[in-house]
């Protein structure tokens, strides 16, 4: 009886080792070489990608869908201009300038104009001007003082200027004038003693701003124009601070004057008569 019972207990394992031994096997889950970030665990399904972490290293943040920076704008290299003529490129001014005709004639689209606060003088010859642009978009001119020209700064058929920090001083007919243009932004603005501070005609989209206009006949001038008007100082003009003829004031806030011609629009009152700017030294 013992014998039987050890073989069958012999018979038993041999069995059981020759199921263990010759059993299906489980497929291998392999991971495709195409998944960059691996298989989720125990799948062949790929690992979505980890977020995106922009580096606080970038200034400008990163470039959509990527960690690489957005590059940082460049700006030009200034041309020095030490002499009246042409201006074709972003340049500065070097030097004070003087001439009898239009002294700085800008040729180009897409450049800044800074004279670094340098003194544009003219003698007042009829037809002159310190700086004159014609058929022009998207100019910046910036620190320029200029005075005894017919016109300080002549705006002509041009579009997307800005004129920056300006004064405009003792010129024989307009401090700035600008014709047949639109979208021009004035901005800081000192325009005294012309006969017309500023004088826009046929024009569209004019923001005159923060800007101090004192001590001329008219202090802004409007012909057949739509303007506007924010935080301006506009006093003491001998025949009237803003006279608008055939023309809108599309907006107006915080302005500063007493003469009103042909406008609708408020100003606070002049309460006292703004100290005339220094005249520039040649």
């Amino acid at each position: 009886m013992r014998k039987e019972l050890i073989a069958l207990l012999l018979l038993v394992v041999v069995v059981a080792a020759f199921w263990f031994f010759t059993r299906p096997k489980e497929e291998q889950v392999i991971c495709s070489a195409v998944c960059k970030y691996g298989c989720i665990t125990g799948t062949a399904q790929c690992r979505e990608p980890p977020p995106l972490v922009c580096p606080s290293t970038c200034k400008l943040g990163c470039i959509p869908e990527t960690t690489q920076c957005k590059p940082e704008p460049v700006e030009p290299r200034a041309a020095k201009i030490a002499e009246c003529g042409g201006v074709s490129e972003t340049a500065e001014l070097s030097f004070n300038l003087r001439s009898d005709e239009t002294c700085l004639l800008i040729q180009n689209d897409n450049i800044v104009l800074d004279c670094k606060n340098n003194l544009i003088t003219g003698n007042g010859k009829p037809g002159s001007s310190g700086i004159y642009l014609k058929g022009r978009n998207n100019v910046t001119i910036r620190n320029c003082i200029i005075q005894s020209y017919e016109s300080g700064i002549i705006i002509d058929s041009s579009s997307n200027v800005s004129l920056v920090d300006i004064k405009v001083i003792d010129n024989e007919k307009d401090g700035i004038l600008v014709k047949l243009s639109k979208y021009i932004l004035i901005d800081g603005l000192v325009s005294s003693r012309n006969i017309n501070g500023v004088t826009v005609t046929s024009s569209e989209n004019v923001t005159l701003s923060g800007s101090d206009v004192p001590q001329n006949r008219f202090g802004v001038l409007a012909e057949s124009s739509k303007i506007t008007l924010s935080n301006n100082h506009i006093c003491s003009s001998t025949n009237a601070d803003i006279k608008c003829d055939d023309s809108s004031i599309e907006k107006s806030d915080g302005n500063t004057c007493d003469l009103l011609s042909e406008c609708e629009l408020e100003c606070s009152p002049c309460s006292e008569t703004p100290t005339p700017p220094e005249r520039p030294n040649p």
